[in-house]
Formats: C-alpha cells, structure tokens, sequence
C-alpha cells in the first residue's frame, strides 16, 4: 500500500495524564465504560490462568486495574510502576481506603527502564500503555527478565487505523464511549501501533512466539506465556 494511504503514528511520549480517566469516572456514563473495560480485561487474563502470585502492572496511572487484580486475587500481591509520582500518591490513597495496603506497592518508575528483581512476577501487565512508547522492545526486555518461567504477560493497547477512511470514522468504533473519554481514545489511537506492526515488533523482541489479536472494541491485545 503506498504510504500516502497509511494513517501515520502520532506518537504520545511520556505516559500522558494518568489523572484524565480518572477524573472521567466522575461521570457515571464513563465510569461505566471504563468498568466494562476492566471486566473483559480481566477476563482475558483469567483464560491465561496465571498463577495466583506476584503482578506487576506497568503504567498503572492512578491504580485502578491494579487494585481490582488484588480484589479479583485475593491471594496475591500486586506491584504497579508509573512514571507520576502524584498519580501513584492518589494509588496508596486509595488502596488505603481499600485496605490494601501490604498487598499492593507502587513503584515510581519507566517501564522501558525496569529496575526489578529477576524472574520474580508470575505475570506482567499494561492496559492502554504501548502508544506512550519509542522503544516498546525496552519494555518487552525488561519483561522476559521480571517474569518467571510459566508466568504470563497480557498487554492491551488502542488499535491505530490503517487508512485515513477508517481514522474518519473511529469515534463511530466506540459508540458506548461517552464524549470526553472518546476525544481520548481517538488521540490514544492515533499513536498507537496497527495489528502488523505490533506482530513485528513482537517478532524481534523477547516477546517473540506472543499471540496477537483484534478485538472487537478496537484494541490490539498480546498475550505469552513463558
């Protein structure tokens, strides 16, 4: 296809503002979207059957996947690593209000420079994180070492649109996204990467032999196993 037909990526360096959907759960259409969105998410990372160990979320913005794994998991522990040191203060606060606290921690940090003990988390998860990244490779590195042999990795991330027909037409794709969080995930779309690149990427990385696919909402989701 000739380039000029190619949607290009409009890259979102650094991680965006973590508090924006948080400040959309103030309003109960998007609270609801952003609920239904947790669920399938944590139903497909129930299909992977991890163990009930250690998590690490990366780009875990103000906590709220990585709270509802602890709930979900009652037996395990959960590590989220975040660039905002603010956004991770309103994590322990709410994890307080929870009673949560020494089963969750949160680490500020980058996910492309993970500073965490070896083969130490039975899974490693992110949730709308690839598109903030240059280099993803640097994160599926530190990965392969974080994760232990048989634990699971499970990344999810806005589709980008191939052709400029189907950019037009992207906020017709998340119909159930109410206004604000649909300007946001357009944007999130733009940077993000489209099924054949995310299947390359993997390809040359020590993600290679991940499973990739579509889903209906519009999201690319990788999952491995190791």
């Amino acid at each position: 296809m000739p380039a000029w037909l190619r949607v290009p990526r409009v890259l979102q360096e650094g991680g965006g503002d973590p508090f924006l959907e948080s400040e959309a759960c103030d309003d109960p259409p998007a609270r609801g979207f952003l609920e239904r969105q947790d669920a399938s998410f944590l139903a497909a990372l129930r299909g992977l059957r991890p163990a009930p160990g250690k998590f690490l979320v990366l780009g875990c913005g103000t906590g709220r996947l990585a709270l509802k794994l602890a709930q979900a998991w009652p037996g395990s522990e959960v590590t989220g690593v975040d660039r905002s040191g603010p956004a991770l203060e309103e994590c322990l606060e709410k994890a307080r209000r929870l009673g949560l606290v020494g089963r969750v921690w949160f680490q500020e940090g980058d996910a492309c420079r993970l500073d965490l003990p070896e083969r130490s988390f039975d899974a490693a998860l992110s949730d709308g994180l690839l598109h903030h990244l240059a280099e993803p490779a640097r994160m599926f590195a530190g990965i392969r070492r974080a994760v232990r042999p048989g634990g699971v990795v499970l990344l999810r991330d806005p589709e980008r649109p191939l052709r400029p027909f189907w950019a037009a037409l992207l906020g017709r794709r998340r119909p159930a996204a109410p206004g604000p969080l649909r300007d946001l995930w357009a944007a999130s779309a733009a940077a993000g990467y489209t099924w054949e690149e995310l299947r390359a990427l993997c390809s040359g990385s020590p993600l290679a032999g991940a499973s990739t696919r579509r889903d209906p909402d519009g999201t690319l989701v990788l999952e491995r196993r190791f």
